[in-house]
């Protein structure tokens, strides 16, 4: 791995730490929504800081391993960090939606799932594109090469 590609991944290692980390204390800031904004720092937007950035660095070194090196993911790391964050990720929302009526609940979930539909139907088409890319750039390296053979 050269150093561009070093720097690079150390920027979204930190930055999508930061980013994240930022999130989670403005959320756990937030004491009351209506009918007025309400906002208080105190010692849980201070945990919320710290223990949202050092999971999101810890799970991009579960994930891509230490360092500043990527590496493709683990197949039995990747699948337990994958069903501990699907995992979390439903609890939460469900979680969330135990205050509503019976009627709210089952908009707010319908509204959710076709937001999931959306993101899967575009994660797909990502996923696909990010093959075809890859698929073109090896033919071109293996064109490259059976010419420098040939010459």
């Amino acid at each position: 791995m050269n150093r561009n590609e070093r720097d690079f991944l150390r920027v979204v290692k930190y930055g999508s730490a930061l980013g994240l980390a930022g999130t989670a204390a403005f959320v756990a800031s937030i004491r009351q929504l209506n009918p007025v904004a309400r906002f208080e720092l105190d010692w849980i937007v201070a945990v919320a800081f710290v223990v949202t950035g050092a999971g999101v660095i810890t799970g991009w070194k579960l994930l891509f391993g230490e360092g500043d090196t990527a590496r493709a993911p683990q197949g039995r790391r990747f699948a337990v960090a994958a069903f501990l964050l699907g995992s979390a990720t439903v609890a939460s929302f469900a979680w969330s939606l135990k205050d509503l009526s019976p009627e709210k609940r089952n908009q707010v979930a319908i509204g959710a799932l076709t937001g999931l539909a959306a993101v899967s139907v575009v994660g797909v088409i990502v996923w696909r594109l990010v093959c075809f890319l890859e698929a073109d750039y090896q033919r071109g390296l293996d064109e490259e090469r059976e010419r420098k053979e040939r010459h």
